[in-house]
């Protein structure tokens, strides 16, 4: 039995990001299209904690 909330991409591509290539995903939600990327991939961009950024994540209700 597959989890309900498993997000299954539609489209996988690898996009510029200021010179640096980052992995987008098309996933479609109820007929609905949006688009992700991983925030881990953003932070080691930015040179951000990982652990912190998800913990702040974690603590705002609309991204947990």
């Amino acid at each position: 039995m597959q989890d309900e909330k498993a997000l299954v991409p539609v489209e996988e591509r690898k996009v510029s990001f200021y010179g640096d290539e980052i992995t987008a995903v098309l996933i479609k939600i109820h007929g609905v299209s949006k688009v992700y990327i991983p925030i881990r991939q953003l932070c080691d961009f930015f040179g951000l904690d990982w652990s912190a950024q998800r913990q702040r994540i974690l603590r705002d209700e609309t991204l947990a």
